[in-house]
């Protein structure tokens, strides 16, 4: 059994889901991935079948066709920060960010209602320098990012970073509701977080109003949802 065929099925045993279900939410018919599953049934996985299997499954492409993300020894990441494990599986699974709805990732990717997504440890280890143990995902649940980050992608996040030093992505709850901006300091006391459009999704942060916000984390890369 390939690397492909048995992170497809693991993933399916995972989140107690079906073939099918994960061929219409891919947007590849049935037969096409009955044919794949089946034995030697890899030469029948085309790279854009690949992507969109991929994409649904919250992983990249290669590591859905070349890693073994179940791999024995794959580390679940603990709870509390104050654990600490080592891991030597090539797969990592990263916790939701809880401050953001399920109920809403759920409409926007019901195979992605799992409290963890897979990814490789190689690719993480690319993506950021934080410990796995730190790292969240999240649903971008809006368009206010639209042309970086768009609604429904999947925002990996450095919870480490609980304040705004920098310019860069955060994620952030603002009187308790969740968000996805850039976030600037624009002086003592004062910051100012915006979309991609900002004269519509700008939110600017200063005195009293900073006892309402709640730094989850920084953004440090997503995984694209499949459109039609």
């Amino acid at each position: 059994m390939s690397y492909l065929q048995s992170n497809l099925r693991n993933f399916i045993a995972a989140r107690k889901t079906s073939q099918n279900a994960v061929a219409l939410e891919a947007g590849i018919s049935q037969s096409t991935l009955n044919r794949i599953m089946a034995p030697g049934g890899t030469r029948f996985a085309r790279d854009d079948t690949v992507e969109a299997l991929a994409v649904c499954l919250h992983v990249s492409s290669h590591d859905l066709k070349y890693v073994d993300l179940f791999a024995e020894g794959g580390e679940v990441l603990p709870s509390s920060a104050d654990t600490d494990s080592q891991a030597t599986g090539p797969g990592v699974r990263i916790l939701a960010a809880t401050e953001f709805p399920r109920g809403s990732a759920s409409r926007l990717s019901p195979i992605g209602m799992a409290q963890n997504v897979m990814v490789s440890r190689a690719w993480l280890s690319l993506q950021t320098d934080a410990p796995a143990k730190n790292v969240r995902y999240a649903f971008a649940i809006d368009d206010s990012m639209q042309g970086e980050i768009e609604k429904g992608d999947t925002v990996f996040i450095d919870t480490s970073v609980q304040t705004v030093e920098t310019e860069g992505v955060y994620a952030f709850t603002y009187f308790n509701v969740p968000h996805i901006k850039h976030g600037q300091v624009l002086g003592e006391n004062s910051l100012r977080f915006t979309g991609t459009r900002p004269s519509l999704n700008s939110i600017p942060v200063e005195g009293d109003q900073l006892k309402g916000l709640v730094i989850i984390g920084k953004v440090f890369a997503s995984l694209s949802t499949k459109r039609f």
